[in-house]
């Protein structure tokens, strides 16, 4: 056996290191490491080697000590972050570990006022219940209460048109009014409107002056004067009309009035209040000026949402009532309108034209909520047709052969276009933005075509090329 077999056979105590293993009977002798300076230890003592000094770690900042330094080990030094469910509730020292607990979870009825962040915790709140006279106007999230509003009461002069649900308010809605050619067959309840029927129009020459609760009417000779102005703000121009039995007046300011539905002609201009709600035309047979209301100077618009043309047959000048919030009209026995027929901006979602048989000048239906539009027994149009920004999902042209000017309709959810009996459109035919349409035969109309690039034509004009054009 070799000298140094002998010496590793022959091991030493701790913190000792064999030497001299060519002597002392060839297994040396133990000698003890050297001691390290202080913050140092030493590392690798032991065998045959003394081993050497190294410096002991110090924790940087953000870790702690979990093991001290010893004569032959290093200091231990660790980083613990809390889980991600978890938030700390105690920092760490240098020589304690930062406590941490688990993150609140909201309950099924609650939603976090406050998220946790890495020191504090997750707040939650009770989720508002809404109480029997509220709705729920938005619902709650994880992280957003439950919003309620209180249910709308009708007023005295109102009825329900749909019930309050725990989502929705209810809908009251003004109730009628009968005019004074009419009588009621029905009072309102607390949710149905009341119902006026027209007590029977007076022979040639005569004006209804009373229509009672049973329908009897009492008819007077009209008066031979007609240059009368009927402004219904003014309560001397109502008397006059009224005790004169006036029957036609030159004109119609600030209306309307009870005096306004029982003429039965007006020779030029209707002027209809900007905050009027409702107008019927009872038993005006004829009016030779133009029918205006809504679109102020202002820009607010009007307040118009239901109108009645009950006896008219023919107005003589623009029906010009854009900018409202009509949702309901009645044409009735209209048949001719001189010059403009304009109900843009307003809250159509059906229109009936089908007794109008003529529209000299502009017909404008733009910007409303119609689903569908059927053009009856109209004819021609005097200049351009606009129904573009509805929600159209089919036009029907009816009678229509010419139209003077342009043909626009646009921005709509149509999905096929046939131009019936159409034989004439003076000016540019307007078919773009609708996305479902994919094809239009144009039928050989218009000067030029403006369309958007998924619309394929044919027998179509060629693509508008001035941007005005398609303005």
């Amino acid at each position: 056996m070799s000298n140094l077999v002998k010496c590793l056979k022959a091991p030493c105590p701790p913190l000792h290191y064999r030497t001299k293993c060519e002597q002392v009977m060839f297994s040396g002798e133990c000698t003890p490491c050297p001691q390290c300076p202080d913050q140092q230890y030493r590392s690798g003592c032991g065998g045959f080697s003394k081993g050497i000094c190294l410096n002991v770690t110090i924790c940087d900042i953000g870790k702690f000590e979990v093991q001290s330094p010893t004569l032959t080990s290093d200091r231990l030094c660790i980083s613990p972050i809390c889980f991600i469910d978890q938030y700390e509730i105690r920092p760490m020292t240098t020589t304690t570990n930062r406590q941490c607990a688990s993150v609140t979870a909201c309950d099924a009825n609650e939603y976090e006022t406050d998220p946790p962040t890495t020191t504090t915790n997750r707040h939650c709140a009770s989720v508002t219940a809404c109480d029997a006279n509220e709705y729920e106007t938005d619902p709650p999230t994880t992280t957003t209460n439950r919003h309620c509003a209180s249910v709308t009461a009708c007023d005295a002069n109102e009825y329900e048109t749909d019930p309050p649900t725990t989502t929705t308010n209810r809908q009251c809605v003004s109730v009628t009014a009968c005019d004074a050619n009419e009588y009621e067959t029905d009072p309102p309840t607390t949710t149905t409107n009341r119902q006026c029927v027209s007590c029977e129009p007076c022979e040639s020459g005569h004006k209804l002056t009373d229509c009672d609760s049973s329908g009897s009417r009492v008819c007077e000779p009209c008066s031979t004067i007609t240059n009368s102005v009927l402004d219904c703000s003014d309560p001397s121009s109502r008397a006059v009309v009224t005790s004169n039995h006036i029957c036609e007046v030159a004109r119609v300011d600030n209306c309307c009035c009870d005096e306004f539905s029982l003429l039965t002609g007006v020779d030029g201009n209707i002027g209809i209040r900007n905050d009027e709600i409702m107008i019927h035309f009872g038993t005006i047979r004829k009016i030779g000026g133009d029918v205006v209301g809504g679109a102020p100077s202002s820009g607010s618009g009007g307040s118009l949402q239901t109108v009645d043309f009950g006896q008219v047959t023919r107005i003589e000048g623009k029906l010009s009532l854009g900018q409202n919030q009509i949702g309901r009209i009645e044409f009735g026995k209209l048949a001719h309108v001189g010059v403009w027929l304009v109900l843009s901006q307003n809250s159509l979602t059906s229109i009936d034209l089908r007794a109008i048989t003529f529209v000299g000048n502009i017909l404008a239906l733009n910007n409303n909520e119609l689903t569908s539009i059927d053009f009856g027994a109209l004819t021609s149009v005097g200049s351009w047709m606009r129904v573009n920004n509805n929600n159209l999902n089919s036009i029907s042209f009816g009678a229509i052969r010419h139209i003077s000017g342009f043909l626009s309709v646009e921005n709509n959810n149509l999905t096929s276009i046939h131009f019936g009996d159409i034989t004439h459109i003076g000016a540019n035919l307007r078919v773009r933005n609708n996305p479902l349409l994919t094809s239009v035969d144009c039928s050989n109309l218009g000067s030029c075509l403006c369309r958007s690039s998924n619309t394929n034509p044919s027998n179509c004009p060629n693509s508008c090329t001035w941007p005005s054009s398609c303005a």
